[in-house]
């Protein structure tokens, strides 16, 4: 799974739209997947999409990368909505009679650090006119408004940091921000990937950086590590919890269907990558009443070899070369087509 290096610009570079409104309905023109600009200013869009091999293909492979932007941050419904209507823009209505994988773009949930009010501060700064040559902060290649959004996002959490910060001490604190988002992630990044590869049928491959993580109804959980949509948000009854210090750069494939079981030791191998025993499968619906999203979790890749950007200004952890985190993964209802579809695909 290929990675670029400039996965904190997601929060500060090219973000210079203003924040918007939630959306209403099943409309997307505020949402528009436009893929930015060719030479001279035109607009590129991608919406002309061969359909020529769709008849005998098992599978057909969609690649997303989207028009980064604050407003599709301001709370979970908002993000949802984005990722919902690039998938109604560009799958839907090329999908294969075989497997459909959509493939988002990495990190693509990092931006969500900037979500509800905890992100209020980053969205402002993500706001502003950026140059479109920064000069580089330090040798890791962030520029100095990645760092003031993330900064920003950090103040906005500060009530989970310092609770990380008593359960996690030697924590290093260059990644203490990722572990505090931690329930911020899976609300909105997981939830909204999950339900989109079973409201429509798909499976779907997106990444973030995050740590493993369970549920916790504990009342001072809730209060100090739940981060609000908006003012007067009404509190869940339970909030995802980080499991440990370790923060990676995770890509998770997300199937249609409810797991029970996968094929050979993919399951096991799910279960190491997710920190919890093997032979766990999980409910749609948690004992709090919560939305789970690894209930159609397929298989995790925790990336390996990190960049400099990841290892020294996020100081994230890495992943390793085991079968666990390496594969290969079985799409089951590819069945033995599995091996051949790389070069059958449209």
């Amino acid at each position: 799974m290929a990675r670029g290096r400039w996965i904190v610009v997601l929060l500060a570079l090219a973000l210079a739209s203003p924040v918007g409104a939630r959306a209403a309905g099943s409309a997307c023109a505020d949402a528009d997947a436009g893929a930015g600009f060719g030479p001279n200013s035109t607009p590129l869009h991608t919406r002309d999409v061969t359909d020529a091999a769709r008849a005998r293909s098992p599978l057909r492979v969609f690649a997303m990368q989207y028009k980064q932007s604050p407003a599709y941050v301001v709370d979970t419904a908002t993000y949802d909505h984005k990722m919902r209507c690039l998938v109604q823009e560009y799958v839907l209505p090329h999908r294969g009679p075989g497997v459909n994988l959509v493939v988002f773009t990495e990190d693509s949930g990092f931006a969500t650090l900037a979500l509800g009010t905890a992100g209020i501060g980053a969205r402002a700064i993500a706001s502003a006119p950026k140059p479109l040559s920064p000069q580089l902060s330090d040798a890791t290649g962030a520029p100095p408004y990645a760092t003031a959004a993330l900064a920003a996002a950090a103040a906005g959490h500060a009530r989970a940091l310092a609770s990380y910060r008593t359960l996690f001490p030697t924590e290093d604190p260059r990644r203490a921000i990722l572990t505090a988002a931690t329930d911020t992630f899976v609300r909105s990044f997981m939830t909204t990937f999950s339900r989109i590869a079973r409201d429509y049928h798909l499976y779907v491959v997106a990444a973030n950086n995050q740590a493993n993580f369970t549920e916790s109804t504990s009342p001072v959980d809730v209060a100090t590590l739940w981060n609000p949509d908006g003012v007067g948000a009404r509190a869940p009854s339970a909030v995802w919890k980080a499991t440990s210090a370790e923060v990676w750069n995770s890509a998770f494939l997300w199937g249609p269907n409810d797991v029970r079981t996968l094929p050979g030791d993919q399951l096991a191998w799910l279960d190491r990558q997710l920190g919890v025993p093997a032979g766990t499968t999980f409910a749609r619906t948690t004992r709090a009443g919560q939305y789970d999203p690894r209930a159609n979790l397929l298989a995790v890749n925790k990336k390996v070899p990190l960049t400099s950007i990841e290892e020294q200004f996020l100081a994230l952890s890495d992943g390793d070369i085991s079968p666990a985190n390496t594969g290969p993964f079985v799409i089951p209802a590819l069945g033995s087509a599995n091996r051949t579809a790389s070069t059958r695909a449209a």
